[in-house]
């Protein structure tokens, strides 16, 4: 992509054909991947992300995860 060209467009597109659990979270500025939590906006991606990973423990989303805490437990102890 060029300079100036806006993604937000494509990845909203992208976004929408995405199977769920999902979330989309528009950041201010141009960093990209792991260098976003070097900006002002790393704090509030960090939060997201883990916001995110604590819903995919609620029981809505169990049924996504390939084990259960039981089988976990067992396997531990």
């Amino acid at each position: 992509m060029g300079a100036g060209t806006l993604r937000l467009p494509g990845t909203q597109d992208q976004y929408h054909r995405a199977p769920a659990p999902k979330t989309l979270v528009v950041l201010d500025g141009s960093a990209h991947a792991q260098h976003i939590f070097g900006t002002g906006e790393g704090p509030r991606l960090r939060d997201a992300i883990v916001e995110f990973l604590e819903g995919l423990t609620d029981a809505r989303h169990a049924r996504l995860l390939p084990w259960t805490s039981a089988e976990t437990d067992v396997a531990d102890g």
